[in-house]
């Protein structure tokens, strides 16, 4: 059976292969002891080297033809082959290879099979959640565990969701645990914390246009229609024709120990991006009409609530895209505290964001800082909206300036904190 000349799988002119013919063959109980005991004995063989997923012409495989016979020693031994090459081998790999769900369905419905089965499906889980958790991992989850039908039960899922819970609260410990050793502890660190959160997010469309759309936006519905549909429009367009020279402005005030990355922020840097730069760029595309329609929505619900509780007319808030602060965005994840403290003076500067104080007392914002760098619950960070000015127009673009490790802590945290906070196992697939 070992030599490279025999072919184990060739089949005969009914299509039917060596393993298939024998298998058949030991079904009949009428056969003579000594046949048996020969059969028997080329089964063993044929077990070890055959592809038991090859097909005859009837489309039966060989681990169909095996689990499906009378005869007790050949479907044990099928069963047991199944369940060790087509899933559970597949398991235990490391990394877990890919399998499929009809041969987790045929061994999961053997009651001698499914306790083994399922305390190594929560091993493979756990690995998976384990750190790094890598776009690998959660994909194996997502493509192959996920799926698995007639397992999700309310019992099981709720297992999926405490060990998910588990993984995202350690993460989140890490994070602030690098948080106060890497930023707190440390001088300009201690300057970034310092600085106060100012500014306000007023996404700046002409005053003519504005005065004409409230002219001709007569009825609620009609307000509604050019907030989400024609200004965000025009918001997504205009940010699309800019996101170049935004890029190429933010890369050339961070000055030459700044590159943008050309991979995902949960992905792993390609051999040649190594080492990394002290301040590493990632620019997200430019917000989809969709979802800018949604935040629009969002805050003009935020402005019915701030008018039912202060009596103010709701109608002066409108347009609500206004408050839209990340038509362009990106994150520029930096190596130490100095780099962060770097990058915000860079940001400051290049983008003039200041609060300005009128003749007449009052204020106007030109950008804003939210520093969130003693956050107790959410990844600590500063989120910058900028005034850019993208000639003849101006936009407000997000900046979100990250410690490196605690940016990656923080991809890691999306996949458990989905799985946690999600309602049912088909949201995860």
């Amino acid at each position: 059976m070992s030599r490279s000349d025999i072919e184990v799988d060739k089949v005969d002119a009914a299509g039917v292969s060596p393993i298939i013919a024998v298998m058949e063959l030991l079904s009949h109980e009428d056969l003579p002891h000594e046949h048996k005991c020969d059969l028997h004995a080329v089964f063993s063989l044929l077990i070890q080297h055959a592809d038991l997923t090859q097909t005859d012409a009837s489309g039966r495989t060989a681990f169909a033809v095996g689990l499906a016979s009378p005869n007790p020693h050949v479907h044990r031994k099928v069963a047991f082959v199944q369940r060790e090459q087509l899933v559970l081998g597949k398991l235990r790999a490391n990394p877990p290879l890919p399998f499929a769900a009809e041969d987790f369905a045929i061994a999961w419905d053997k009651e001698e099979m499914r306790v083994a089965l399922e305390s190594q499906m929560w091993l493979t889980i756990d690995y998976c959640f384990s750190r790094p958790i890598t776009h690998d991992k959660r994909g194996y989850l997502e493509k192959y565990i996920f799926p698995l039908e007639g397992i999700w039960d309310a019992g099981r899922f709720a297992r999926l969701q405490e060990l998910s819970g588990l993984k995202s609260r350690q993460i989140v410990e890490e994070t602030f645990r690098l948080r106060d050793e890497e930023i707190l502890a440390r001088p300009a660190g201690a300057e970034l914390v310092a600085i106060e959160s100012f500014g306000k997010v007023q996404h700046p469309l002409p005053t003519k246009l504005l005065d004409e759309l409230r002219r001709l936006a007569r009825t609620p519905m009609c307000a509604d229609r050019v907030d989400n549909v024609v200004l965000v429009s025009l918001v997504q367009v205009l940010a699309e024709q800019a996101v170049v020279t935004f890029k190429e402005k933010l890369m050339d005030c961070l000055g030459s120990d700044a590159a943008a990355a050309t991979w995902a922020p949960d992905a792993v840097p390609p051999a040649e991006a190594e080492p990394l730069p002290p301040k590493l760029v990632f620019f997200a595309p430019v917000k989809g009409a969709a979802r800018m329609g949604v935040k629009v929505a969002e805050y003009k619900h935020e402005a019915e609530e701030e008018a039912a509780r202060t009596g103010q007319d709701a109608k002066a808030a409108w347009p609500h895209i206004q408050k839209l602060g990340d038509s362009l965005r990106c994150t520029v994840e930096c190596l130490t505290d100095e780099d962060m403290l770097d990058t915000w003076r860079c940001v400051q500067t290049e983008f003039d964001i200041r609060t300005i104080q009128t003749d007449n007392g009052g204020v106007v914002h030109h950008g804003r800082l939210k520093n969130k760098l003693t956050n107790k619950r959410a990844p600590p960070d500063m989120l910058v909206n900028v005034v850019f000015d993208a000639g003849e127009y101006e936009l407000i673009g997000e900046i979100q300036i990250h410690h490196r490790g605690i940016h990656k802590l923080k991809q890691e945290n999306h996949f458990p904190y989905e799985v946690m906070r999600a309602g049912h196992i088909s949201e995860l697939i």
